[in-house]
């Protein structure tokens, strides 16, 4: 397999290899399934593709028949898993920063999805975003992906930390007492969106390792990282706002322009010579997330409505019609595919 920069970071599929070899399995078959040998998986910038990683969760879980097994992956997980990244999380002057500064060079990890902070009143609210089928492979990683922050906030937090609630969009495996154990809290599956949320006061805390001068090093490191790979194209950037904007309503473009350092005017020229219009942007974003939620969700119409930003459900159903021509419950029961349980 190439050295690319996409998909997923080797250091992920070292991290899941070693945690199935401590539950029994052989890390060498594992290694062999994405064409990799150790060595080469253990290499700086070596990337996989998302779909084979996937899929070799998907084999683990198959084999070890363990619905936990995406948090016992994730004990101990560390800052230092990040590189550059990490000890620029590690060196923050506080929870706060250090997340932010995670989230900033998440791409150095993998392109193919993304964590977003913000603030809900007095929480902090982590929402994970990843556009693929929620298959048993994506689903697992999903919790992992959870698991690890969950893991991390306890770095800084103290080990009896716990998130005030977890949500997953995909339906609950055959087993979830190891669930609520690990997180303190039972999670909520089949719910509009992946999220984990704190008290927002959590995250005043100092960072042990707080230092100004290795803060700034390896910042500008990661930046300089971040340069190399290319930034987001623009269309990309709007998007990610926009999805994220979502549930308050559709945004209006100056307000996504704002969230860039742009002009409403800037915007929609930059659009324009890209061939794509705001309004048109935002109404396929609405039409693709609608049919993602009903088909590979267990989210209700009330929720679909909600996280798309209609005002009642009747606005969304009318919407949803005219864009497939049938009510959303109709297209549910033609398009929906049965999921694997763990």
């Amino acid at each position: 397999m190439e050295k690319r920069h996409g998909g997923i970071h080797a250091q992920f599929v070292v991290a899941l290899v070693e945690a199935a070899r401590r539950a029994g399995y052989s890390a060498h078959s594992l290694y062999s399934q994405i064409g990799l040998n150790e060595e080469a998986a253990r290499e700086a910038d070596h990337h996989v593709d998302l779909d084979a990683y996937l899929e070799l969760w998907a084999t683990v879980m198959r084999a070890l028949r363990q619905p936990s097994f995406p948090l016992s992956y994730a004990q101990g997980f560390r800052f230092e898993v990040f590189g550059v990244a990490g000890y620029a999380a590690l060196t923050a002057s506080d929870g706060w920063e250090a997340a932010r500064r995670l989230l900033r060079f998440q791409r150095l990890s993998t392109d193919v999805g993304r964590m977003e902070l913000e603030e809900r009143g007095n929480l902090a609210v982590f929402r994970w975003f990843r556009d693929r089928p929620l298959t048993l492979g994506h689903r697992v990683a999903n919790e992992a992906v959870m698991a690890e922050g969950a893991e991390l906030v306890r770095r800084f937090g103290g080990g009896g930390v716990c998130p005030v609630e977890v949500t997953f969009r995909h339906p609950a495996p055959s087993e979830v007492a190891g669930h609520a154990r690990f997180f303190g809290v039972a999670p909520t599956f089949s719910a509009p969106e992946d999220t984990m949320s704190y008290p927002r006061a959590l995250f005043r805390r100092p960072m042990p390792m707080a230092h100004g001068d290795f803060l700034a090093f390896f910042t500008h490191e990661a930046e300089d990282r971040l340069q190399k790979l290319g930034e987001l194209t623009l269309v990309t950037r709007v998007e990610h706002a926009v999805l994220a904007a979502l549930p308050s309503g559709p945004p209006a473009m100056r307000a996504i322009a704002a969230q860039l350092d742009m002009s409403d005017r800037q915007l929609r020229r930059e659009l324009q010579s890209a061939g794509v219009s705001f309004r048109g942007l935002v109404e396929g974003l609405r039409r693709g997330r609608a049919a993602q939620l009903l088909c590979e969700t267990q989210s209700s119409v009330d929720q679909a409505a909600f996280v798309l930003g209609f005002s009642d459900v009747s606005a969304f159903s009318r919407a949803f019609k005219r864009w497939y021509a049938m009510p959303p419950t109709a297209y549910r029961a033609h398009h929906s595919r049965p999921l694997d349980r763990a």
